[in-house]
């Protein structure tokens, strides 16, 4: 099932990407364990408002997502940045998944700030569970 939920999760974060022109981009990896989630009621961000940020090992900084809120680690979807109902579920049952487990999660994202969620943070162009 975890493998199954995955390739969906990764597969449908990248769908949208291809039917338009590929301008450069440089996408990034980032693994760790998931160190916070946060769900979202319509008081705060906005309904299905998914915010998180990795644990990482030591020595690794948080990353430049060119985002304007990239400084501090977290990540962030809702619908003003994956449309999809069904793309947004199935990344946050991984995401739920690799907070249950404890697994390693790789978060793919784009480093020139094309993929910014409207709250500031980039969201992520797939997540894998690593073990």
């Amino acid at each position: 099932m975890r493998g199954r939920l995955l390739v969906a999760a990764s597969i449908a974060a990248t769908a949208g990407l291809l039917g338009s022109p590929a301008p450069a981009q440089a996408f990034q990896t980032l693994t760790g364990t998931l160190g916070s989630l946060v769900v979202s009621s319509t008081a705060t961000n906005g309904p299905e408002t998914i915010s998180f940020k990795l644990n990482l090992p030591s020595g690794v900084s948080q990353p430049a997502t060119g985002c304007p809120l990239s400084g501090n680690g977290f990540f962030m979807f809702s619908p003003g940045s994956i449309a999809d109902a069904q793309t947004r579920k199935n990344l946050l049952a991984t995401l739920f998944s690799a907070q249950a487990s404890g697994s390693t999660l790789a978060v793919v994202y784009d480093n020139t700030g094309r993929f910014c969620d409207p709250f500031g943070y980039a969201y992520p162009i797939a997540l894998n569970l690593l073990n």
